[in-house]
């Protein structure tokens, strides 16, 4: 179970709450982009997790990936290589969930909009980022 992006903060008709986080939906920052998700099952592995009823903190997770780690849940492969890019650009993080730590350190994300972030450990590199109400482009009410 997973979200699209942060809550409808700017917005008074939906207002959202994304606090501790700053930002609001389709914006990047961690309030427009960073959400809460589940994994929930009978797969063995899950089932005899430690991490069971405790929240992964080890990384990144990326839609792309869930992709992937959901594939390899449902015992989905693919040869690999160059022809299988455009299937999946994502890293399976089933192991990686199971016992906290990351497969991956550092992520890049590009909006529509062109702005972008790269996140890399503690640090978090912004480009070309607008901010505030005026950035949504939404009539006033």
């Amino acid at each position: 179970v997973s979200s699209d992006n942060g809550g409808s903060a700017w917005n008074f008709n939906s207002p959202g709450n994304n606090y501790p986080l700053r930002g609001n939906k389709n914006e990047i920052f961690e309030g427009g982009v960073r959400v809460q998700s589940m994994i929930w099952g009978t797969y063995p592995p899950l089932l005899s997790s430690r991490m069971i009823g405790h929240t992964y903190s080890a990384g990144f997770v990326s839609i792309f990936d869930w992709h992937a780690t959901f594939a390899e849940l449902g015992g989905w492969t693919t040869a690999g290589g160059a022809e299988d890019d455009h299937i999946n650009n994502g890293v399976n993080y089933l192991g990686d969930i199971l016992e906290n730590r990351t497969a991956r350190p550092e992520l890049l994300f590009v909006s529509g909009s062109g702005s972008a972030f790269l996140l890399n450990g503690t640090y978090k590199l912004l480009e070309a980022v607008p901010y505030g109400p005026e950035s949504m482009n939404a009539p006033n009410l």
